[in-house]
């Protein structure tokens, strides 16, 4: 055995004697030695000093045979056997040798004689303490096969809640995939229609797209976002209408600094937006204004849209592809705790309002010098 493999080998060893072990072979060796006190007309034969001497003696005796037992035990365990057959021999050698030792020692002590007059004593009683022995390996290893299928139901249950993870990363990367090019084409066309009636505004659009989309892109493959992240996507968004609908598009943005860093679903918030422009704004005559706010109730958060336009429940009913996958990703990653509902405004207009627990920030918020964002 090399230097580098004999230190390694002893370190093994001393990480094996715990003092819960050591405290297990004495307690043992404690309830053997009681029987000592069950013995016919002990206390009738005796004085209590000698009884009391006399099991002291013999739980000396029985913690001496145990701790060298399991000491034994403890380094045959760690040697490292290539067949199991050798390792079966070994234990059985370490359990047996030093039992047979510590008893010949206390015979000897006692009769003083190299070779006891009953070696068949010698053996019975090492017979006995090694059946002990086996005993508690055999505990040991069924312990230890306890405690690996526990590692190995715990390394199943921790590789099926990662596969549960990718699957449902994999579902809202395709929920967003959904959502993309329907924002990205209605874009797009917004582009083409006004590039054909005002080229030149066009042009400034085309611009403002470009640079849109700079900021915009890097976030859309995302599958984690903060609200802040998120207000600034809608403001790139609504400031590129803003270019088509001139003076008819006006928007107001109230995020508190606190909530900047909370936890969003990317591209909920310009696809709400979205809506309440092309179903709100866009029909009305005289356009009007969008209202992104949140706010925190509790331990929940609260992200509303609010448009003062002709309103888009009645022809959609909520039911549009936008709506349809926003409703997808809140189930996909919060069930029942979150929720995206519409509501139609007495004065005109229509509040997209939802509703979904507060999680912990991605990132620390970033201080504003203005106590809210507004545009």
């Amino acid at each position: 055995m090399s230097a580098a493999i004999e230190q390694g080998y002893w370190q093994r060893v001393r990480a094996g004697l715990s003092w819960p072990a050591f405290g297990t072979v004495v307690l043992l060796a404690w309830l053997v030695s009681t029987q000592v006190l069950f013995q016919p007309h002990l206390f009738e034969m005796w004085e209590l000093p000698d009884i009391a001497q006399g099991w002291a003696n013999y739980f000396g005796e029985v913690s001496l045979i145990g701790v060298l037992m399991w000491l034994s035990v403890v380094a045959a365990e760690q040697y490292r056997l290539r067949t199991a057959l050798a390792r079966c021999a070994m234990l059985a050698t370490a359990i047996v040798m030093p039992v047979l030792l510590a008893v010949w020692l206390i015979t000897w002590q006692y009769s003083g004689q190299w070779w006891p007059a009953a070696p068949q004593a010698v053996l019975g009683e090492t017979l006995k303490y090694a059946l002990l022995g086996a005993f508690g390996c055999a505990a040991r290893a069924l312990q230890r096969h306890a405690e690996r299928a526990n590692a190995q139901a715990l390394a199943l249950d921790a590789k099926r809640r990662e596969l549960e993870r990718e699957a449902s990363e994999a579902q809202l990367q395709l929920l967003q995939a959904q959502i993309e090019p329907h924002f990205l084409f209605n874009t797009l066309a917004n582009v083409r229609r006004l590039y054909r009636k005002h080229p030149a505004a066009g042009a400034q659009t085309i611009d403002n797209l470009m640079t849109y989309l700079r900021a915009a892109l890097p976030q859309v493959r995302r599958t984690e976002s903060t609200l802040g992240d998120e207000f600034e996507l809608a403001r790139a968004y609504l400031q590129l209408f803003q270019v088509r609908m001139g003076p008819r598009l006006r928007f107001v943005m109230d995020l508190p600094p606190a909530l900047r860093g909370l936890r969003f679903p990317p591209m909920v918030l310009v696809t709400l937006a979205e809506n309440a422009i092309k179903h709100g704004l866009a029909p009305a005559d005289l356009g009007g204004t969008v209202r992104l706010m949140a706010s925190r109730v509790g331990a929940m958060l609260e992200v509303s849209v609010v448009d003062d336009g002709v309103g888009f429940g009645a022809d959609t009913g909520g039911h549009g592809l936008g709506l349809v996958n926003i409703r997808r990703q809140l189930s996909a990653r919060f069930g029942e705790q979150a929720s995206l509902s519409l509501e139609q405004r007495d004065s005109g207009g229509v509040i997209a309002r939802l509703t979904l627990p507060c999680h912990d920030a991605l990132r620390e918020a970033v201080p504003r010098a203005a106590d809210a964002l507004r545009v």
